[in-house]
């Protein structure tokens, strides 16, 4: 209801107050200081920058130019659509019927977000910065605890899985299963997003260094 937007308003200046997670390991002042450098010249246009002047651009990609899964971005049907579309919100930010594509989201606290991608399917920021190196199988950590944390890699510490390895999934518990994330099922794939490729190795790792300070 149109009535209660006041107390929405209330809940975003909340939601605008919180801070994101300090990256809670040590960090290289100086490959952070070059990684910025690398970020500014392939990430801002779509990301946005940081800091206290920092600026987000609220930018929708289109599928054709990121070349993420697409099926979350279809998903929604065209009488869902059109439903919220005839609200009182919709009437002021109404979705596209085409659905175009997905949302680049603010990079703040994104060590903390691991698997990335918007379906979780890539463990790491380095396999996301290097396409080539994306498992197309691989176990999700047993726990959220350090221990399993790639400090070097940003991300989730994961073991790849075979297809014979697969294969013996129905050998598996349902809970055992479910730490086994296959990037050919649907709306999983792993694809996309290969602005990082074109980086050489040293580049993407200052890289990394700079988002542990986001």
């Amino acid at each position: 209801m149109k009535a209660l937007e006041p107390a929405f308003r209330d809940l975003q200046a909340f939601f605008l107050s919180l801070e994101p997670p300090k990256y809670p390991f040590p960090i290289d002042a100086d490959k952070a200081a070059r990684g910025e450098a690398v970020f500014q010249t392939t990430c801002v246009r779509c990301h946005g920058t940081y800091g206290p002047d920092g600026k987000y651009p609220n930018k929708i990609v289109p599928l054709d130019e990121i070349g993420t899964d697409p099926a979350r971005s279809q998903g929604l049907s065209d009488r869902l659509v059109a439903h919220y579309n005839k609200t009182w919100l919709g009437a002021e930010y109404p979705v596209d019927t085409k659905r175009v594509g997905y949302q680049a989201p603010p990079l703040d606290g994104i060590w903390a977000t691991a698997p990335y991608l918007h379906n979780g399917s890539v463990p790491t920021l380095h396999a996301l910065l290097d396409s080539s190196s994306r498992p197309p199988r691989f176990t999700r950590p047993p726990s959220t605890d350090f221990a399993h944390y790639d400090q070097a890699h940003l991300g989730w510490k994961f073991t790849e899985v075979s297809a014979d390895d697969l294969s013996s999934t129905a050998r598996r518990s349902p809970f055992q299963a479910k730490f086994i994330v296959d990037t050919a099922r649907f709306g999983m794939s792993n694809g996309g997003h290969t602005f990082g490729d074109a980086l050489s190795e040293e580049e993407r790792m200052d890289l990394i260094e700079y988002l542990k300070t986001l």
